[in-house]
């Protein structure tokens, strides 16, 4: 049932977890977990072997993310409203849908996962998900790092229900950790690494929490983990999910005396999990989040073949922020020649802003301290907070916890329209760019920051993370009057619309960064075939500019360009260069 070869591969991966001695204990009961997915669900392993994930996206292929519960009903029925505004609005213009936790949780609005395999009753049901899934691609989180200690496992664990004796990462003495070792440790928070916890027989124990006292590390050293995130694993891919998230990653795998992150076990983690989806839903492809500087980030592409076929874009958000507020594309341009990819399988996930913050640690070693610095005093300026984490001893600015919209944009100057036409370029950044575009629903609306629930419930990434009532959303999208909401929505699917259309914007193809002129972020996207090119042209100044473009060595077939956003032709005869005018925070993409 499951050939020799990808046998011997999925022994290879786990030996690199845990050595050959307690590797090969459990390779039965692994291949137990797999054969019983194969037969239940009728898997032609031959031809799975044959396919590879990525061979299905396009260029229409782009991303919304949301909460299950952004767009709100009532109680039960929130993800049927959902599914009613995608239909209505985004069908068309957005093929996948990225739903976040949407599991019951006891905090961090669902990536505390008490239950696994649950929807939780409050957003809806397995069919509410299904049902959304008729109409789009749907992306899950697999919350890999933590769980909930309100959580079934964790209640086993401390009960030391046989199994989960070691399920979670512990020690006996609160200083277990010397400090010449915990110094090393990275740190995404600013909370104790370890929370003090009793056990049924009232012996205290110290639990590692990474993330927040309700969250505790999984222990991976101890295989009866990784068997039962795989059965979960296995769970999802029975739910048609297209795309796997594999959330916080990164710290999967705790070795003292490191710094705790990307160690070689976590790489193999993600190596196994994709082993397994060649072999039982090779059209299933793992997106892996990783809020670290770039050089890290990529590493998990693997060799472009044994990880993950897409990587979130992280450094972009920061760098765009950067390249508008300062009104210079230079180091922005510098850093996107460097994006290469491993293989023609793996993309870039193009985003800008989440239900998170915009991460500092991914532009590391891009943009200085006293740029950074700038970023964090302008997040301030325009009404954000700031979210740290522990640095050796002390607190050093981890994220920007603000909406992109104002980010983007000062609080009190430029009319409404110029905040528009901002915004809207520094979206066509992500969209132009080789990738996959992700959008996040608030983003889509581009709405702006709720200071008053991030200070109340004292946690900043609410800032980012209000809810809509149904009604008011579609009663935006259906009015006919002027709103910058609906300006906004409308423009972004518009590009989104047009964007699809164009084989030149496939994520296999080809880019070509022109970085000559700063205040213009210039590119040309190539299609696989070599047949289309668009120089996508993205003013990021509010200043008009012109952009001398070579046609001699760009284009020098071409005897017209067209802008497929205004339909707009320019004649090129027989001249080297033409020149480009752009207004203000205006965007061009000509098709040549």
């Amino acid at each position: 049932m499951i050939p020799k070869i990808h046998r011997d591969k999925i022994k290879t991966e786990l030996k690199n977890i845990y050595g050959p001695a307690l590797a090969k204990k459990f390779n039965q009961p692994l291949f137990d977990q797999i054969k019983k997915y194969i037969s239940r669900n009728k898997v032609d392993v031959s031809k799975n072997l044959k396919y590879r994930a990525l061979e299905r996206l396009t260029e229409k292929t782009s991303i919304v993310i949301t909460y299950g519960d952004t767009i709100r009903r009532k109680p039960g029925h929130h993800l049927k409203a959902f599914s009613k505004f995608a239909k209505k609005y985004l069908k068309g213009k957005m093929n996948t849908v990225h739903i976040l936790p949407f599991y019951p949780y006891s905090s961090d609005r669902g990536f505390s996962v008490k239950n696994y395999t649950q929807v939780d009753p409050k957003i809806g049901t397995w069919q509410d998900v299904s049902q959304l899934g008729k109409n789009f691609n749907l992306m899950f989180d697999l919350v890999l790092n933590h769980a909930s200690v309100k959580g079934e496992w964790f209640q086993k664990f401390l009960k030391q229900e046989p199994g989960y004796e070691n399920f979670f990462i512990h020690f006996q003495k609160k200083d277990a950790i010397p400090k010449p070792q915990f110094d090393k440790i990275l740190r995404p928070r600013t909370n104790k690494l370890l929370t003090e916890f009793k056990t049924k027989n009232n012996q205290v124990i110290y639990v590692w929490t990474t993330f927040s006292a309700d969250q505790a590390d999984l222990n991976y050293s101890d295989p009866q983990v990784l068997l039962e995130v795989i059965k979960v694993l296995l769970f999802y891919l029975e739910q048609s999910v297209d795309f796997i998230r594999l959330d916080a990653v990164t710290y999967a795998w705790k070795q003292l005396g490191t710094n705790c992150a990307h160690r070689p076990q976590a790489h193999a983690i993600v190596k196994l999990f994709r082993l397994i989806l060649n072999l039982v839903k090779p059209d299933t492809a793992i997106i892996t989040e990783t809020n670290v500087p770039h050089k890290d980030n990529i590493t998990y592409f693997g060799d472009g073949y044994n990880e993950a076929q897409a990587v979130y874009n992280f450094t972009l958000p920061p760098l765009t922020l950067h390249t508008f507020l300062t009104q210079d594309s230079a180091k922005l341009s510098q850093w996107a020649k460097t994006l290469h990819k491993p293989s023609p399988i793996t993309a870039y996930l193009n985003f800008l802003d989440s239900h998170d913050g915009i991460g500092l640690l991914p532009a590391q070693n891009i943009l200085s301290k006293k740029e950074i610095n700038s970023l964090v005093k302008t997040t301030k300026k325009h009404g954000g907070l700031i979210g740290y984490r522990a640095n050796n001893g002390k607190k050093t600015p981890y994220e920007l916890n603000i909406t992109w919209f104002s980010a983007i944009n000062p609080k009190n100057t430029d009319s409404t329209q110029t905040k528009v036409k901002r915004y809207l370029a520094s979206r066509a950044v992500a969209l132009s760019l080789r990738g996959i575009p992700h959008i996040y629903i608030l983003g889509l609306l581009s709405a702006g920051n709720d200071k008053a629930y991030a200070l109340k419930t004292r946690i900043n990434r609410n800032i980012n993370r209000r809810n809509l009532d149904e009604q008011s959303v579609h009663d935006t999208f259906d009015s006919k009057g002027w709103s910058r909401f609906r300006t906004v929505s409308q423009a972004l699917l518009n590009l989104l619309e047009i964007r699809s259309q164009e084989p030149a914007f496939h994520p296999g193809g080809k880019q070509v960064i022109l970085p000559d002129n700063k205040n213009i972020f210039s590119l040309i996207r190539i299609s696989i075939d070599r047949k289309t090119n668009i120089l996508a042209l993205i003013n990021v100044t509010n200043a008009e500019q012109t952009f001398k473009f070579n046609l001699k060595k760009h284009a020098p077939k071409a005897t017209q360009l067209t802008d497929i956003i205004t339909q707009k032709n320019l004649l090129t005869g027989k001249k080297s260069f033409i020149n480009i005018t752009l207004e203000p925070y205006d965007i061009q993409w000509w098709k040549f």
